[in-house]
């Protein structure tokens, strides 16, 4: 069931935040880190609990009843904050500060190139076909007009983008 959200998509997070080690705390690396691997462990297309089950998941796998973390190694605040910036990927919507770095490096892919952007498409929408075309396009569109209008700096791909969904389903 996953297209876009794999293996590769996981991968280029982990590069991206390996590119900006050298200007994160050590802390603040290890968060992301966590983040990218937790973000998309629970990922059913047809599911709107996504994100909350990827979180709960975390701190079930990572942190069960009855831990108590070694404040010096990770406080319940650091845990706190993990958990959050899972939950905001939902809606992308920044909460915390490692919440805003992974967000923004989650939704990378809007200031990619026409042809990543259609590759990314393409992935997305074999992910979420089951819902049928036009479900799947009015929720499309929506998306994608959103996010022009929160990362316009890739407004010229973006629009093509729109205007290829548009036609095509």
């Amino acid at each position: 069931q996953r297209h876009y959200h794999t293996q590769k998509h996981l991968e280029d997070l982990l590069t991206k935040i390996n590119q900006r080690r050298s200007s994160l705390s050590v802390k603040d690396y290890e968060k992301l880190i966590i983040v990218a691997l937790f973000h998309d462990i629970v990922y059913n297309p047809m599911s709107s609990t996504n994100e909350d089950d990827s979180g709960d998941m975390f701190i079930d796998k990572g942190y069960p009843h009855g831990y108590t973390p070694d404040e010096d190694i990770i406080s319940k605040n650091d845990i706190d904050e993990i958990y959050q910036a899972i939950i905001d990927t939902k809606s992308h919507k920044a909460t915390t500060f490692i919440s805003k770095l992974f967000c923004d490096l989650d939704m990378s892919i809007i200031g990619s190139s026409y042809a990543d952007l259609l590759e990314w498409e393409n992935g997305i929408y074999n992910e979420f076909k089951g819902y049928g075309n036009e479900v799947y396009k009015k929720g499309r569109l929506s998306f994608l007009r959103q996010s022009l209008a929160s990362y316009p700096t890739n407004a010229d791909n973006l629009n093509k983008l729109i205007s290829w969904v548009e036609q095509n389903y």
